[in-house]
């Protein structure tokens, strides 16, 4: 997988949810089994609105090819996907979300994997799109 292909997913999936978590969030809660409060609701929204800025970074990173802009994309990234997928799989462990929570837990998964192999492994620099 190129490292474009993976901020383009990223992109698709970051927005659709968090469009959803921004505009109505309980509908969205309520698809993995949960309720919330009006702090939560708001807490929701928020987590929203980080996502589509997660979203609209990595659509606009996809053709990056400067090494530096690069350097300082992927750990952050990387940083986001693993402490997400830490607390994902504790809530999933604990039974606070139903099924529809692993899928949370393996693209969280997934996404840390993909920037680890980019960051440590393949050491993207700019020549690659």
């Amino acid at each position: 997988m190129k490292l474009r292909t993976a901020l383009i997913l990223n992109s698709i999936a970051a927005l659709a949810v968090s469009i959803g978590l921004v505009l109505v969030p309980s509908n969205v809660i309520s698809i993995f089994g949960g309720t919330a409060d009006d702090v939560g609701l708001f807490l929701a929204r928020h987590y929203g609105a980080l996502g589509i800025g997660i979203g609209i970074l990595t659509w606009l990173a996809r053709n990056v090819s400067i090494q530096e802009a690069r350097r300082a994309i992927l750990p952050a990234l990387l940083s986001v996907f693993l402490i997400e997928f830490v607390i994902d799989l504790l809530a999933q462990l604990s039974g606070l979300l139903n099924v529809l929570g692993w899928s949370i837990v393996v693209l969280d998964l997934l996404f840390a994997l993909a920037y680890a192999y980019f960051l440590f492994v393949r050491r993207v620099v700019g020549a690659e799109k």
